[in-house]
C-alpha cells in the first residue's frame, strides 16, 4: 500500500478558475493501481466538505466535469444547496476497478477495500481544504458511509446517514467514535429503508453525538425506493439539505 505521502502526489486535477465554486475532477490514488474518482465542488470559504454516497448500484461516473449516472439521486440533484449553504461536496465515484455492472454492491461497501479508498479519499480533502470532512450517504450509499465510518474512525469528523438502509442495524453502529445524524421521511415506504424500520437503527446507533432529523412533505413520484419517491425527499431537498448542513456547521454560512 502507498504511503500517505505518496497519495498526494497521485493527486490529478482538472481546475476549473471560472469560479470558486465550480466542479472540478480529482482523483486519488488509493490501493495500488487503483484510482478512486471525487467530483469537488468548493464554495468560496468552505466550512466543510462533504463526501456524497450515492444509493442504487453506486456507479457513478463523470463526463465533463458533472456526473454521468445517477443524476437524478438525491444527494447528487441536491449538492448545490450544500455549496450554498457553505459546504463543499466531493461526489464519489465508482474506484477504477469497479466499472463492472455490480458497481459497489453491498459485499464492497462494507469492504476493507472501500474504506481503504474513501481514506485517501479523506486524507487528501483534509489536506488539501483543511476543514472538516463528513461521510453522507443516501439509501444504499448509507451502507457506504457507516461502514467507512466505522472504518476510518476519527480520521473523519461525522457520518450523516439519509433514508438509511434497515440492514444497518447488523453493523456495529453502537461503535462510532464521531457524531452521527439519521435523516429519513416519514412517509419512505421502500421495503429496505422503511420510516417504521428506522427504529431498529436508531435503537443500536450509538456515537458522540447523535440525532434523527425527520421530515414530511414534498411530493412521490414513481416506486417506492426511486430517487423521486418520498424515499428521495423529492420537493423538499432545500429543506432537508440546509438541515443537515446546519448540523453539520452550525450558524449560517459567509
Amino acid at each position: 500500500m502507498a504511503a500517505a505521502g505518496t497519495l498526494a502526489c497521485a493527486l490529478l486535477l482538472a481546475v476549473s478558475a471560472a469560479q470558486s465554486a465550480a466542479e472540478t475532477l480529482h482523483v486519488a490514488s488509493a490501493r495500488s493501481g487503483v484510482t478512486q474518482p471525487l467530483l469537488l465542488q468548493v464554495p468560496a470559504a468552505p466550512r466543510a466538505v462533504a463526501l456524497l454516497f450515492a444509493g442504487g448500484h453506486g456507479g457513478v461516473r463523470f463526463a465533463d466535469d458533472a456526473p454521468a449516472s445517477l443524476r437524478g439521486n438525491f444527494l447528487l440533484r441536491a449538492r448545490e444547496q450544500f455549496v450554498a449553504e457553505g459546504i463543499a461536496v466531493a461526489v464519489v465515484g465508482a474506484a477504477s476497478d469497479r466499472h463492472a455492472p455490480d458497481w459497489l454492491s453491498d459485499e464492497f461497501r462494507l469492504s476493507a477495500h472501500h474504506a481503504q479508498d474513501i481514506g485517501a479519499a479523506v486524507d487528501l480533502l483534509r489536506r488539501r481544504l483543511g476543514v472538516p470532512v463528513w461521510l453522507v450517504g443516501t439509501s444504499r450509499g448509507t451502507l457506504s458511509a457507516a461502514a467507512v465510518g466505522l472504518a476510518l474512525g476519527t480520521r473523519i469528523d461525522g457520518v450523516v446517514l439519509t433514508a438509511g438502509m434497515t440492514s444497518m442495524s447488523q453493523l456495529a453502529i453502537d461503535r462510532f467514535q464521531v457524531p452521527v445524524l439519521l435523516v429519513h421521511h416519514e412517509f419512505d415506504t421502500c421495503r429496505s429503508t422503511h420510516y417504521l424500520d428506522l427504529r431498529q437503527v436508531s435503537r443500536k446507533l450509538a456515537a458522540p453525538r447523535s440525532e434523527t432529523l425527520t421530515f414530511r412533505g414534498g411530493r412521490s413520484d414513481g416506486p417506492a425506493c426511486e430517487a423521486f419517491a418520498h424515499h428521495g425527499f423529492n420537493g423538499i431537498e432545500t429543506e432537508v439539505i440546509r438541515a443537515i448542513a446546519r448540523w453539520i456547521a452550525p450558524g449560517r454560512p459567509g
